[in-house]
């Protein structure tokens, strides 16, 4: 099985001041790696020759888009929260070290803001490109939560909070935010989409069946580069 091997840094060189004349001692960064195989997602859909005819756009067009619309779904959805078990790659919010904290609230503050972002300052991941993912409903809730009584300022202004931008997405899920350097979370693809257009199996019955098969897999390489904000 054809399978992509990623390098991962986990520990650093070390240096230091060294005195004239004197042999600097040697040090390695030391590695491990992340092995990425090839997973199936796989959509099938079938009409008849006579819904073709009579359609307008093409049926077998709007299948067509519907499954690459879907495809890129299952992607999207396993790399927040894909289980990890049976052909499921494993999202972001099953990852093993991922940082948390909870808030205690159904909204978050801008101190509990701070804490997440810290949370990735001290496991020496920068957050000044870091994102907040948020679904629409908590959104509505954190954009309306004052930073203090009577100041006009909320938690999330101009689509930012602290200076980091903000995305709403229905994939974390109502009650979970994900902070994260997302350049962190790896989508591997295996070859382009396959897609079959099959007349023959059901032609005595006229029905055309469209399948579309991609190859892919999802990896976080620093579980340490996102933090899960559980809003309860």
């Amino acid at each position: 099985e054809k399978s992509i091997t990623v390098p991962r840094e986990t520990g650093d060189a070390t240096a230091a001041f060294t005195a004239e004349g004197s042999a600097v001692s040697e040090s390695s960064l030391t590695f491990d790696s992340i092995t990425m195989t090839a997973k199936r997602i796989s959509a099938t859909s079938s009409y008849t020759m006579e819904s073709l005819m009579q359609s307008d756009p093409n049926i077998d067009q709007l299948i067509r888009n519907s499954q690459a619309r879907k495809v890129g779904q299952v992607l999207d959805d396993n790399a927040m929260a894909g289980s990890g078990s049976g052909a499921n790659p494993r999202g972001i919010l099953n990852t093993t070290g991922i940082n948390a904290i909870s808030t205690g609230d159904t909204t978050m503050t801008r101190t509990e803001a701070l804490s997440a972002l810290s949370q990735l300052e001290t496991n020496d991941v920068p957050s000044a490109g870091a994102t907040f993912l948020i679904d629409p409903a908590d959104y509505a809730i954190i954009a309306a939560t004052a930073v203090d009584s009577g100041s006009g300022v909320f938690v999330i202004e101009g689509n930012q909070i602290l200076g980091r931008n903000v995305i709403q997405s229905s994939l974390v899920g109502d009650g979970t935010v994900i902070l994260g350097d997302f350049s962190h979370l790896l989508i591997g693809l295996f070859g382009s989409t396959d897609l079959i257009v099959d007349p023959y199996a059901s032609a005595s019955s006229a029905i055309v069946k469209i399948t579309t098969h991609t190859f892919a897999d999802i990896a976080v390489r620093q579980p340490k580069a996102f933090c899960k904000i559980t809003l309860s």
